[in-house]
């Protein structure tokens, strides 16, 4: 397991729908992230952060520019390659689709069915294969105790950490990952980003993760990637991130009222002497 690495040319995206002349969801974002990188995306809603993981996993075709995955553009590859290509990737939207009728352990080990047969994948419904596999993904976020509840019985933020356990038992080499923390408590969500973040490192993954919680952003991941109204406002290591880069991104410069406001994000991380805060306050 060694990780995917994307290279965004210039990707624009313009959802179907949309009005025609209104603003593209995207527009010319060029970045790199290479295999094994952790790279966390911020921005305001409606930045443009679920469009881009979008892209990156190969779900959404770009209206402009390109997306390689691994050095290959999935949109030139066949049928089957563009299959083979998408097993790699794990996109883990910010509401799982769990069926609530599920087992928890079945819906963990749903991670897996990429590289099962048909067969095992038909066998699994019927008799849940791997169950330690699913145990012990749970207990990295604390949820060893609901391997046979239903999903139904779950709350909202359980079962956005069952979602986040199906990642770890999946043989993808890169997740990507969509808000993971929106209804976490701060304690559970420091957690959860730090169950992530070690699986992602101990099995040599790429991790793209969008947040709003900024200052976890900052804390966890090396490089950070600002999005605003689907343009790149930054890239650049998370200590050379400073309030105004913050205040830029979700107010603009013009708006120097909200200078205070953004400055507790970015005063631990090599801008000030302070000692470092530790909190998951959202803008």
């Amino acid at each position: 397991m060694s990780g995917l690495s994307f290279t965004c040319n210039e990707v624009g995206v313009r959802h179907v729908g949309a009005q025609s002349g209104g603003q593209p969801a995207l527009r010319d974002v060029s970045i790199v992230v290479e295999a094994g990188e952790q790279v966390a995306l911020i921005g305001p809603s409606g930045a443009g952060k679920t469009t881009l993981l979008s892209a990156l996993s190969a779900a959404l075709r770009p209206s402009s520019g390109s997306v390689d995955i691994g050095s290959k553009d999935p949109w030139q590859l066949s049928g089957r390659k563009l299959r083979s290509l998408r097993s790699q990737l794990f996109l883990a939207p910010q509401v799982p689709p769990l069926p609530p009728r599920q087992r928890v352990a079945t819906a963990v080990l749903a991670g897996r069915l990429p590289g099962w047969s048909l067969m095992k994948s038909f066998r699994s419904l019927l008799f849940t294969a791997d169950a330690p596999v699913a145990y012990q993904a749970l207990q990295a976020f604390s949820l060893g105790e609901k391997l046979w509840y239903r999903v139904d019985r779950l709350s909202g933020g359980e079962r956005q950490r069952v979602s986040l356990a199906r990642s770890m038992v999946s043989d993808a080499d890169a997740l990507l990952i969509d808000e993971p923390l929106s209804a976490l408590d701060p304690a559970l969500a420091e957690q959860t980003l730090r169950a992530l973040i070690n699986h992602a490192q101990q099995h040599s993954k790429t991790l793209i993760c969008s947040l709003h919680q900024v200052e976890l952003a900052l804390d966890h991941f090396p490089r950070v990637i600002g999005l605003r109204e689907g343009e790149l406002i930054f890239d650049l290591l998370s200590n050379e991130i400073t309030p105004d880069a913050i205040r830029e991104l979700y107010f603009g410069y013009e708006d120097e009222a909200n200078a205070t406001s953004v400055a507790p994000f970015v005063s631990s991380h090599g801008n000030s002497d302070e000692p470092p805060k530790h909190s998951t306050r959202c803008i």
